[in-house]
Formats: C-alpha cells, sequence, structure tokens
C-alpha cells in the first residue's frame, strides 16, 4: 500500500511517503521553496516523495491529512455563535469547511485526477500517531500540545497497540502554545515562528513575572486551563492565514498586556533587554510548571509506564528535558519532528493502522530528505564556478575526506558539511551542517555575530559520540538524545574545557551519535577525537537567516556568503 501524508492550512506544510508500512521519504517545503514556515501547497515535497518512491500519482492508495472540519464541529459552531458580531468568524468557518476540497488542489498542481481515497486525520491524532507508531510501545499515554489544530490546543490520549482512544482535551482559545506566541510577539519577535528565541533567552533571565502569568493563565486541575481573554486578540480571529507562501499572525495579545508588564506601548520595538529576559525566563518556568502538573496528574489517573510527546510545545527542549527528568521513572518519546511537519508521518501512519490492525512499530530514520550524487554536483559546480569563484577537488575517500575535515575543523575552528539525505525535521543532524571547535570560549559570538548573523544570546548545540556521552553530560537512560529534543546539564569538564556548546545556565541541547545513525559523522566525531581527546563537535544548521540549505545551490550559495574558507560536499572539497 502506498500511502502519501501531508501537512496542509497549518505552518511548515510538508509530506512524507509511506509504502508497505515503510517511511521511505519526508521533507518540509521550505527548504525547497527557501521560505520560513512555507504554508502553501508542499507541492515539491510530493514531488520529491513520488520520485524517492518511483510511483506517479495513479500509484498512490490514500493521500492523508492532518486535518479534518468535523473534528470538535460542535465547539466550533457554539464558538462561532459567541462571537457573532465579528464578521471575521464566518471567513474562518469557510476556511474550515473549504479545506475538505482540497483533493481540488492536488489535481489542479499535479493536471490529473486522483482515485485513491483522501483521509483527513484529526489534528492531535496525527500528532500523536507520529510519536506512538515509531515508538517502541506496545501502550502509552499520549500527550499532544501546540496552539491550535482542529480547534483543540491540547488532546490526551490512550494508545494500545495500532488503536489511539481520545481522553481529554482543551480547545481554542485557550491554549498554551498561543501563550508563548504572544509572549514570543510582545518581545518584539516575528510573530511566527520564532518561540524558540525565547526559550534560549529565558536562561538569561529569572522568573521575576509569575504573579503576572497566573493572571494570563489559570490551571484548573487535573487538565484543564483558561486564557484571560482581556489581555488577548483572539476572540476576533483578526486573521491569521495559512494559505500564502508564509503564515500570516497579526498581534495575539491586546495593549493590556502592557499595563500587566508594567511597559509602556512607546518603549523601543523591543522591549528593555532585562525586562525581556525576566518575561521569558517566567514565560518558559511557567509553561514547565503547568505541563509538568498535567503529567502528574496523569501519572496519579492512569499510572502509566510510558509517555509519547508531540505537538509544535514539545519543540520546547528544555521542557522535554524537565520532564525526563522528573519523570525519571517513565520511557518518554517523542518524535523528532513534533511538530505540524511532522503530522504528514502521523496522518500516514494513522490512515495505515485502520487498514491494517496489526501495524508494526516503525523505527524511521532523521534522514529522509533529498541527496545528490558527486556528478551532480560536480557538473554545478563546473558551470557556477564563474560566479562562485571557489576552488574544488575531488577527495579519494571517505577516510581521507574525514582525516581532512577534522584537521580543519581544529586548525580553522568552523566548516561546512553538506552529506547524503537531508534531515527531517527543524534540525540539522550532521548532514546539513556547520561544525565548529566547541572547545573555543569565543566560538558562540564568532559564529552568532559573524556567520549566522543572529542575536548574541543564541547557544549552540553538542553532536556527541553516543558511546562518551555519560563523560560530558548528565543523561538519563529513559529517552533517546540523537535528535536534538532533549536540553540536559553539563558536567564539570564540559564547562571548562568545552564551553562552545554550555548554555548560560549550565545545559546542552545534545546529539549522540553511534555508528548505525549515521556512520560517516560518527566516524568525523572519532577522528576529531583522536586529534583533539573530546569527541564532540559544536553543530548547528547550514543557514543564515534562511531555510536549512537543501541542494548543492543552495549550500554553495550561502558558503559564499559566509567567511569560512572550506566546505565538504559528499566527498568534494570546497575552498575559498
Amino acid at each position: 500500500m502506498n500511502i502519501i501524508g501531508l501537512n496542509l492550512f497549518h505552518a511548515d506544510t510538508s509530506a512524507c511517503l509511506v509504502v508497505d508500512g515503510k517511511v521511505l521519504a519526508a521533507a518540509e517545503e521550505e527548504r525547497f521553496s527557501r521560505i520560513k514556515h512555507y504554508s502553501g501547497f508542499p507541492l515539491e515535497s510530493f514531488k520529491y516523495c513520488l520520485k524517492e518512491g518511483g510511483l506517479e500519482l495513479n500509484q498512490i492508495d490514500i493521500i492523508s491529512t492532518n486535518f479534518n472540519r468535523r473534528h470538535n464541529l460542535l465547539e466550533k459552531l457554539t464558538y462561532a455563535s459567541k462571537h457573532l458580531k465579528n464578521l471575521n468568524i464566518y471567513k474562518r468557518l469557510y476556511d474550515w469547511t473549504k479545506r475538505g476540497s482540497f483533493k481540488n488542489a492536488i489535481e489542479d498542481n499535479f493536471g490529473q485526477k486522483f482515485k485513491g481515497k483522501i483521509d483527513f486525520v484529526p489534528h492531535h491524532f496525527a500528532h500523536i500517531a507520529s510519536s506512538f507508531f515509531t515508538s517502541k510501545f506496545t501502550d502509552c499515554i499520549g500527550l499532544s500540545i501546540d496552539g491550535t489544530g482542529d480547534f483543540s490546543s491540547l488532546e490526551i490520549f490512550s494508545c494500545r497497540g495500532s488503536s489511539i482512544e481520545l481522553l481529554e482535551k482543551v480547545n481554542y482559545p485557550h491554549s498554551l502554545g498561543i501563550l508563548y506566541q504572544s509572549i514570543t510577539q510582545f518581545l518584539g519577535f516575528r510573530k511566527y515562528g520564532d518561540e524558540y528565541k525565547i526559550m534560549g533567552m529565558a536562561a538569561l533571565g529569572e522568573p521575576t513575572y509569575l504573579d503576572e502569568f497566573n493572571t494570563l493563565l489559570k490551571f484548573d486541575p487535573p487538565y484543564n486551563f483558561e486564557l484571560n481573554q482581556n489581555y488577548f486578540a483572539l476572540s476576533t480571529l483578526t486573521g491569521y492565514s495559512f494559505e500564502g507562501s508564509e503564515p500570516y499572525f497579526p498581534n495575539l495579545y491586546n495593549d493590556k498586556m502592557y499595563e500587566l508588564f508594567g511597559i509602556s506601548k512607546n518603549e523601543n520595538k523591543k522591549i528593555n533587554l532585562d525586562k525581556a529576559k525576566n518575561i521569558a525566563a517566567s514565560l518558559q518556568s511557567y509553561l514547565e510548571t503547568i505541563v509538568i502538573k498535567i503529567i502528574k496528574n496523569l501519572d496519579l489517573e492512569y499510572d502509566f509506564k510510558n509517555l509519547c510527546l508531540s505537538g509544535g510545545v514539545i519543540f520546547n527542549s528544555v521542557l522535554n528535558g524537565k520532564i525526563s527528568e522528573i519523570f525519571s521513572n517513565k520511557k518518554i518519546f517523542l518524535h523528532h519532528n513534533a511538530g505540524d511537519a511532522g503530522g504528514a508521518i502521523g496522518a500516514a501512519l494513522y490512515s495505515l493502522s485502520k487498514e491494517n490492525n496489526s501495524l508494526n512499530k516503525l523505527s524511521i530514520s532523521a534522514y529522509l530528505g533529498p541527496s545528490y550524487s558527486q556528478e551532480y554536483i560536480l557538473e554545478y559546480l563546473k558551470k557556477s564556478n564563474f560566479f562562485t569563484k571557489v576552488n574544488f577537488k575531488v577527495i579519494s575517500s571517505s577516510e581521507e575526506m574525514i582525516q581532512i575535515a577534522a584537521e580543519k575543523i581544529k586548525i580553522e575552528n568552523i566548516i561546512a558539511w553538506f552529506q547524503s539525505s537531508m534531515e527531517w525535521g527543524p534540525r540539522a543532524l550532521g548532514n546539513r551542517s556547520f561544525l565548529a571547535d566547541p572547545s573555543l570560549i569565543d566560538i558562540k559570538d564568532k559564529i552568532n555575530l559573524k556567520i549566522k548573523l543572529r542575536e548574541e544570546f543564541r547557544p549552540f548545540a553538542p553532536s556527541v559520540l553516543e558511546e562518551d556521552a555519560n563523560d560530558y553530560f548528565e543523561i538519563r537512560d529513559n529517552v533517546d538524545y540523537s535528535n536534538m529534543t532533549y536540553v540536559v546539564n553539563a558536567k564539570k569538564v564540559t564547562k571548562e574545557y568545552l564551553p562552545g556548546i554550555v548554555h548560560n545556565d549550565g545545559t546542552s541541547r545534545i546529539q549522540t551519535v553511534n555508528s548505525s545513525q549515521n556512520p560517516l559523522y560518527h566516524n568525523l566525531l572519532k577522528k576529531f577525537k583522536e586529534k583533539t581527546g573530546h569527541g564532540v563537535i559544536l553543530n548547528t544548521s547550514f543557514n543564515i537567516n534562511e531555510p536549512i540549505v537543501e541542494s548543492p545551490e543552495n549550500a554553495i550559495n550561502t558558503f559564499c556568503k559566509t567567511n569560512l574558507k572550506s566546505m565538504f560536499i559528499e566527498n568534494i572539497l570546497v575552498t575559498k
């Protein structure tokens, strides 16, 4: 059976391909469009999946998508009835119903009829399916938390075998994700997609505004919470949209937010940095408190052994680290692409589970995107060399390339690294990366200010040999650290000798690497250890205020914008 899963009508649109129960390909449209959080139809991702599977559209049995316009329909209509004065509510309801015709969008983009089945999977069902069906668990409690999807912001599930049953939910407009996004906007960052910056900033402040957050959101045990609508502009539905090339969001807060935090509306566009740090720290602390209370109450009610997490809020790796620490007696799993994009895989697997009641657990790779041959890369380099002014040579073997790359990281401090299949998800995991020596005390400033051109408070993550991870970090055996989804405490030796990958609060968001997951990257870490004494490399995404590079063309163009001297693109060394 051939299934295409789509994330559609949300940010970060994406596509995946599942063939006979195996995930063969997945990609986010932003990597092709070069527009962050792209929200249009994922045509290029869809085409890539078909190409990777050697399939045509007429060979696809099911197209699944991670929304269902009928899910929570009563709640949608009830909410609409309370806001009849606002004409935008009717547009919103029209948008919800219009989504059911997306078969036309598929046929318009491909120029042919689709004769297979269309499956509409409720948003949070897709979220939790992406986690549960790729875990090793036969049963678990599933917790999905995001801004909103199909009119819910949080849904709790009982997952057994191939069955996912809804237990509890919290409906729009009450949302932990919206709270986090609203404060991100309030602090002067982008209206969508900058929440991770607030997470990083939080480590620099103190949680001095907890009373204010208690005013903004009230927790109603065991699982419910309510946003105080006096401070938000949600009931007016002021026109957020996922139908253009990028998601559009207005301000989700109103002017009373300034009064609450004792800030003049006329202050600088970005609020005083000290205030911003403390508000960020308070938000992060408050989020952790609420989510941990919910999980504790779930444990009291269901006495679970296994927990699957998903949803955009679960991209918060600091939160995940706290959960794994507090619930160290539980096995915890989250899909490495927990947000809306990952819902494409969740939708496909949920559809498969309905067709196959004995669905086996899938262990999926993080490397599901496009790859390019050496011949293709060389042809492009030869054609573009007049414009790029780079030098390049083919290295005879992977062993020699690893040797040279490790030496260049040691000598040049930073290299660009482009290898094999592109990562699936928001994080570079050693195939589309800038790699640097973490022992240098000024390496963070050098990358932030001179290469990535981003805020100086942003932290960097380490890749570490799996076999050495416990030497450098306080890790636990109840979670998987291979996908940069958890923050852990760095040990004293790491803080002292590898300052480049330790954040202000003494933590690191780690990626463990073993020989089966990514043998080439594992060998590079081993070689770097031979030269430096530590099998740890600073790993940050290969991009500059853009989506992570997808193609050799993207890589070369971005490389030429930096002051880096060396890039390894497959077995080709490119230098300036």
